[in-house]
């Protein structure tokens, strides 16, 4: 269930960053169904957003450096939108690798390692 979320998740950040003629600085998004990964341009490296799930997903730093670049290609995404339209608004901050809440002030990490349960499906 977690791959094939990431697998829409990537496939619609691709195609919203196509539709709007964006070209990312830092990755290539690669929806490839419950198999998506981010490739990280400068190292030639695959970042998968897809685990065999169970424990060995919560220690698979891999995995976990996948959903923090993803937050920073939905960073760039969200900031070229606003430069064109100043009534697009996200109602989250996005920042190296933390999804902050402006209401509150508070902020949740993507990343599974280190992280509770309860923290991490916020």
């Amino acid at each position: 269930e977690v791959n094939t979320a990431w697998g829409q998740t990537v496939l619609l950040l691709y195609s919203l960053c196509r539709k709007i003629n964006l070209t990312l600085t830092k990755y290539q998004l690669v929806p490839y169904g419950n198999f998506s990964y981010i490739k990280v341009l400068a190292e030639n490296k695959e970042l998968p957003l897809y685990g065999s799930g169970g424990f060995k997903l919560i220690w698979d730093n891999k995995f976990d450096s996948g959903m923090a670049a993803f937050l920073e290609c939905l960073q760039q995404f969200k900031e070229e939108v606003e430069r064109g339209d100043s009534g697009f608004c996200l109602p989250y901050d996005m920042e190296k690798g933390k999804i902050l809440d402006r209401s509150t002030g508070n902020s949740y990490s993507v990343k599974m390692q280190f992280n509770s349960e309860e923290q991490w499906t916020k």
